[in-house]
């Protein structure tokens, strides 16, 4: 059912899925170039770290899912 859904919104949405897709790509670049990011264990605090970090950069969207960011890594 979840592929059914993302291939309708990419067809009914196709420059904000590009969009989102860039987005990602660049958010992951950034992640893997952050010298903190790659020591130690990949826990869910660092990427919530990370993940903020992006944000406040102006380089992520904020979102939260439902639950929170921490209950949807755990």
């Amino acid at each position: 059912m979840r592929k059914k859904e993302a291939e309708e919104r990419r067809e009914a949405f196709p420059e904000q899925v590009a969009e989102a897709s860039r987005c990602c790509r660049e958010a992951a670049k950034q992640i893997m170039s952050c010298l903190d990011y790659l020591r130690g264990l990949i826990t869910v605090e660092r990427l919530i770290w990370v993940s903020s970090k992006l944000v406040l950069q102006g380089s992520a969207v904020p979102t939260v899912p439902p639950g929170g960011l921490r209950s949807h890594l755990s």
